[in-house]
C-alpha cells in the first residue's frame, strides 16, 4: 500500500524528531496546511501597572523605536508588514517592525524587529542592539485567554499576557547590573489586528530554500566547567559571533535546502570554533546541519578531515515554526559525536571526552525565500 504525500510528510516528522505523530510539531503534521498571508494593522502592547512601577523604581525608562508608536490609549502599537499563519490554527509567524529601548542613565538596551512564533511554546523573538545575528527569545506568549475573531478579511487576537522569558531576564540584569527581572514576569498584555492578503493560500514548497538568519548555539554549562578544568579556551572563528545566548553561525544561502516532506537536505554556516590548549589548536569550522540524519558535519583544521560528522542533534523536544517564510526550530540538543570526542582526546592528548557528551542547546532561525522572492 502506497503512502499519500501528507501521510510521509506527518511519518517523517514523527521520525526526525523522534517523537510520536502526537507530539511532531503542528506546521509538519497537519495535513497539507495552507498558509494565509497577513498584511498591515500593528499588534498593540499595553504595559503591566506593576512591570511599569518595577521599571520607573529601577530607573529604567522605556520608549518606542522605530515606526512603533504610542496610541492614543497608552499602548505600545508595533506595525506589522508580513506574516504566514495556518489556516486552520493561526500556528506560524507574524513579524513586526519597530521595537523597545530600554534606558538607564548612559545604559541602552534596544530589542526590535519582534516576530511573534506561534506553535507548541508561544513566543515573541527580538533583534538585539541591531545585531542582525542576535535574535532571541525574549518574552513568552500565555494563550491560556486567546480570543480570536475573524471579520471577513480582518483578524483580531486578543487576551494575550506577555512574559518575560529567561533569555529576557537576563538580558535586562547584565545590561543594567541588577538581579531584579526574573523568568515569567508579566510584563503586559497584547491584541494584534492585521488583515488576510487577498493572494490565494500557499501550501509549504516542496524544496525549503533557506537564507539568512543564524543557528545560535548555547553552550551547556557542565561542559563549559569540564574545558576550563581542562585548560581549553572556546573561541570564535570566522563569521562566528558571540551573541547574547552564546555563538551564532550566520546561515549560507548557497546549497542551504530542505525537502519539506521530511526535512532531507542540509542548513550551511559560515564560522565555526577553534578550541585552544597550550599551544594546540582544533578548529571546527563551516557546520552543516544535517536534520533527517540527526547530525552536524563540519571541518577539522589541523586534522586533514575535510568533512565529518561532528556533533549528533536531538530535536525530540524542539519546537517549530516552519512555513513559506520562516524556518524556526527551538530546543535542539547537540552532543559529541563518536568521531568529534575520538579526535579532540588525541588532539589535547586526555580522554575526557566521550560519544554523547553535550555541547548546548541550538536554535535554528532562517528565512525561507521560494521563488516569488518573498
Amino acid at each position: 500500500m502506497s503512502l499519500t504525500r501528507s501521510t510521509r510528510r506527518a511519518a517523517a516528522a514523527a521520525i526526525v524528531c523522534g517523537a510520536t505523530l502526537a507530539a511532531a510539531p503542528a506546521a509538519l503534521a497537519s495535513d497539507e496546511p495552507e498558509f494565509l498571508s497577513l498584511r498591515g494593522g500593528s499588534t498593540a502592547v499595553t504595559l503591566d501597572a506593576g512591570a511599569a512601577a518595577a521599571l520607573e523604581s529601577l530607573g529604567v525608562s522605556v520608549a518606542p523605536s522605530g515606526p512603533a508608536r504610542v496610541g492614543r490609549d497608552g499602548a505600545i502599537r508595533f506595525p506589522i508588514p508580513s506574516g504566514k499563519v495556518n489556516s486552520d490554527d493561526l500556528t506560524g509567524q507574524i513579524r513586526h517592525w519597530g521595537g523597545l529601548t530600554f534606558t538607564a542613565g548612559d545604559t541602552e538596551l534596544d530589542l526590535d524587529r519582534y516576530d511573534i512564533n506561534v506553535d507548541a511554546g508561544p513566543d515573541l523573538s527580538a533583534r538585539i542592539n541591531d545585531n542582525r545575528f542576535d535574535r532571541a527569545e525574549i518574552f513568552d506568549l500565555d494563550l491560556t485567554n486567546l480570543k480570536t475573531e475573524i471579520n471577513g478579511r480582518h483578524v483580531t487576537l486578543s487576551g494575550v499576557v506577555v512574559k518575560l522569558s529567561a533569555t529576557g531576564a537576563a538580558a535586562l540584569n547584565a545590561t543594567f547590573e541588577v538581579d531584579a527581572f526574573t523568568e515569567g514576569l508579566v510584563i503586559g498584555t497584547a491584541e494584534t489586528n492585521t488583515r488576510i492578503s487577498r493572494r490565494s493560500p500557499q501550501r509549504l514548497p516542496r524544496t525549503l530554500r533557506l537564507r539568512g538568519g543564524a543557528t545560535t548555539l548555547s553552550l551547556d554549562p557542565e561542559t563549559a566547567k569540564a574545558l576550563d578544568s581542562l585548560g581549553v579556551e572556546v573561541g570564535l572563528w570566522g563569521r562566528a559571533r558571540a551573541v547574547t545566548t552564546g555563538v551564532a553561525f550566520p546561515v549560507v544561502g548557497w546549497g542551504s535546502r530542505l525537502h519539506s516532506d521530511d526535512l532531507s537536505g542540509k542548513i550551511r554556516h559560515r564560522g565555526g570554533l577553534d578550541l585552544t590548549a597550550g599551544s594546540t589548536t582544533v578548529s571546527l569550522r563551516r557546520y552543516v546541519i544535517r536534520p533527517s540524519l540527526g547530525r552536524i558535519d563540519g571541518n577539522v583544521r589541523p586534522a586533514s578531515i575535510k568533512r565529518a560528522p561532528l556533533f549528533s542533534i536531538d530535536a525530540s523536544e524542539a519546537q517549530s515554526v516552519i512555513t513559506p517564510r520562516a524556518f524556526r526550530l527551538t530546543g535542539v540538543k547537540v552532543s559529541l559525536t563518536k568521531t568529534a570526542a575520538d579526535l579532540l582526546n588525541s588532539s589535547f592528548g586526555v580522554d575526557a571526552f566521550a560519544e554523547g557528551t553535550p555541547i548546548g542547546t541550538a536554535v535554528v532561525d532562517t528565512n525561507v525565500r521560494n521563488r516569488r522572492g518573498y
